[in-house]
């Protein structure tokens, strides 16, 4: 790093100044090459520039820079200009270095090496020499009574505060009119989802003891250094306060820095401590409860253009700034945008607050992401949940879940150390977007480092097409279950959305557990990839295993997969051997407790049953008639639980009746039915049996507690 002083000669001051400043004799100058940065005299402002490749606009930046410094100095005010070249070109260079002007009681250069925006800032604020820094930029016009107006706003407040301009006036590639306000109206729950300031601050320079830009590179992860460093302020005590009647002339160019990221990162800030839970919550609670209880406080934007252009003093303002740069016109102010501050995402806030409640101040090593739990995949995923805390008490799981008819607090869903969190729930009226960012930003702060446990379904989905370049790091076990077919015009056709996950994020997996062998082989037959990646964990069954054969028979059959005329046929066959049943045709297998009105169940080729499906006959103790057809297979081929036909379409009726017959003559063979579902369920059913196949599978130890601080 090299710089270049230089001075110019000071002018006169009047004895006395109507502001309130009081004259100050001049300081005498020492050579400035016999002097260290450190030894300079601490001036009143220091404008620190943060230069790349803007020569095409540094001419018009610093002649509202100059006429800034001017007005300042007029009242007394001793004003340095710091140029901070950042890897800039030669031709930038070379314009800096020719660069002068009596505007400044003194000019510096320092020239960078760090390829980054928020570096550079902080590279500005440290080498800057005067009590308070004001924040510019290469490409930016500022209104000329910035400078004064920021530093009486600042003496009139603590150290600590922060002054932004009142108005942003937007001209370029994007006209807008933004109208900022202080922190006393723009609570912490701002911050949460946009960025409720700008990176044109005017700080006391003991700022460098509270808080600091850290390095956010253009690229595919996080963004916004200034985002992160104001909302780090707040957490660390900072306020903001307004200074009134200031403007920033912001160029919006369709190829600048702020368009890059907006269109390459993941419009996200890095980790801060304000969103670490408890700090959150302790400083969010007056926002979030007045949101909740009187809704946001917005103000009408119309009223505010007007208020702008009723305004001289702002029509002066620009009538300058147009002199400078003719791109700034108050001709675009009368139909463009107009957002204020008060008018932000409050919302998505409020909704992380809510979160926060449940999370407080736990640190977890599991989270899974599920949509709806009582899916096929939510089910499985709370299921290997349930198995790693049962194996490990230092497991602590987060559970995300986004299904509004779903109850969080269910016994039933108990997973011991683990706390649900219903996205759904949180706050009336909560978008997709918003919902998906609370999930992140409790994965990022709250479960550093924890492993990822993601249904196939389309919050994961969503979490990981817009968050997965900053989840690259972490494992993540995606779990699938049978797709569903359902009857379509007479065809049976399989639902997309889980396979279309698996299809989408499958080269992210760390493992895909599936729940059975049947829909495996089927999702590795139309992926044909990963092949070192797939597992089978069967879903873990309750159940009574000193459950006796049924004595008391219904003589009612379930039968699944069967055509009307099939049923009617089937229906005819059986008093021909003396049966007496009921049939009960279903397209799908019914609800739990009312399999119990059946003694067994016919599955037959036009079935559309899952594996999981076929598990819960098996449950409800009703052994299974049918032919040798996947899924069936994999459970037949598994345990003596069914009785076998053809699958000819000849012979399958009487085959089926013939298999009727026998169940209900035979005791014993009743008996050794019974007796096979208890075997199978308890080998491969099991919750004992489940968690082994876990604890194998998920053997590589899962992220401990860990404590992070935050920058």
């Amino acid at each position: 790093m090299s710089e270049r002083f230089e001075r110019h000669r000071p002018r006169l001051l009047a004895p006395e100044f109507s502001n309130g400043y009081t004259n100050r004799p001049r300081r005498k100058w020492l050579k400035l090459s016999r002097m260290t940065e450190n030894t300079l005299p601490l001036l009143d402002v220091s404008m620190v520039v943060n230069i790349h490749a803007g020569g095409g606009y540094l001419r018009r930046t610093m002649r509202s820079l100059e006429a800034a410094a001017r007005k300042a100095r007029s009242s007394g005010l001793e004003i340095e200009l710091l140029l901070a070249l950042d890897r800039s070109p030669p031709e930038t260079v070379a314009w800096v270095e020719a660069y002068h002007s009596d505007a400044f009681e003194r000019i510096r250069v320092i020239r960078l090496d760090n390829g980054s925006l928020g570096l550079s800032r902080q590279d500005g604020l440290r080498h800057a020499r005067a009590n308070y820094i004001q924040f510019c930029d290469e490409d930016d016009l500022i209104s000329s009574n910035t400078t004064l107006v920021s530093h009486q706003t600042a003496l009139k407040h603590s150290p600590r505060t922060i002054v932004v301009p009142e108005y942003l006036f937007g001209f370029g590639s994007l006209h807008l009119l933004a109208v900022y306000n202080g922190s006393a109206s723009i609570p912490p729950i701002a911050f949460f989802s946009q960025h409720p300031y700008i990176s044109r601050l005017f700080v006391h320079r003991s700022i460098v003891d509270l808080n600091q830009f850290i390095d956010v590179r253009l690229g595919p992860g996080y963004a916004y250094e200034d985002w992160h460093f104001n909302a780090t302020a707040i957490a660390k005590g900072a306020e903001f306060v307004v200074a009134p009647a200031v403007i920033l002339f912001y160029r919006h160019r369709a190829n600048s820095l702020s368009s890059n990221m907006n269109s390459q990162s993941a419009r996200l800030i890095p980790p801060s401590p304000l969103f670490e839970p408890q700090t959150y919550l302790a400083l969010a609670a007056p926002g979030a409860r007045r949101f909740l209880r009187y809704g946001q406080d917005a103000v009408d934007c119309e009223t505010e253009r007007l208020r702008f252009l009723m305004s001289l003093s702002n029509c002066e303002e620009v009538r300058l700034a147009n002199l400078i740069d003719p791109a700034i016109s108050l001709g675009s102010m009368e139909h463009c945008p107009v957002v204020s501050t008060r008018n932000g995402d409050f919302a998505a806030g409020v909704g992380y607050f809510e979160a926060c409640r449940r999370v407080a101040g736990l640190r977890f090593t599991e989270v899974g992401i599920v949509s709806t739990p009582t899916s096929p995949q939510g089910k499985a995923v709370f299921a290997a949940l349930k198995a790693l805390s049962d194996i490990d008490s230092a497991t602590r799981s987060l559970v995300l879940v986004d299904d509004p008819a779903f109850d969080e607090d269910m016994p039933s869903m108990a997973l011991g150390n683990a706390v649900i969190v219903n996205l759904a729930h949180l706050v009336e009226g909560l978008s997709a977007d918003q919902r998906d960012l609370v999930a992140y930003r409790l994965i990022e702060i709250a479960a550093i480092g924890a492993r990822l446990h993601l249904a196939s379904d389309t919050m994961s989905a969503r979490i990981l097409g817009r968050y997965g370049r900053l989840l690259a790091d972490r494992e993540k076990i995606f779990y699938r279950a049978d797709d569903r077919a359902v009857p379509f015009r007479g065809v049976s056709m399989v639902q997309p959305d889980p396979f279309d996950f698996l299809s989408e994020f499958l080269d992210e997996a760390t493992l895909v557990i599936h729940s059975s062998e049947t829909g495996q082989q089927r999702d590795r037959d139309r992926l044909d990839r990963r092949a070192d990646i797939w597992r089978i964990a069967y879903s873990p069954v309750e159940f009574d295993a000193q459950r006796p054969a049924r004595q008391s028979l219904s003589h009612r059959i379930l039968a699944i997969g069967l055509t009307a005329p099939e049923a009617a046929q089937l229906q005819q066959l059986c008093p021909a051997a003396g049966l007496k049943v009921r049939l009960v045709t279903a397209t799908e297998i019914p609800a739990e407790h009312e399999l119990a009105n059946f003694d067994l169940a016919l599955v037959m080729n036009g079935s559309t049953a899952t594996y999981d499906e076929l598990l819960a006959l098996l449950r409800a103790g009703l052994p299974i008639v049918g032919a040798d057809i996947a899924p069936l297979s994999e459970v037949v081929g598994r345990g003596a639980v069914s009785l076998t036909i053809s699958a000819s379409d000849s012979t399958r009726l009487a085959e089926a009746r013939d298999c009727f017959a026998a169940f209900y003559r035979d005791a014993s063979l009743r008996e050794r039915l019974a007796l096979g579902i208890r075997t199978f369920l308890e080998t491969h059913h099991s919750p004992a049996s489940h968690r082994s196949c876990i604890a194998e599978l998920l053997k590589t130890p899962a992220a401990r507690l860990s404590s992070h601080s935050f920058n």
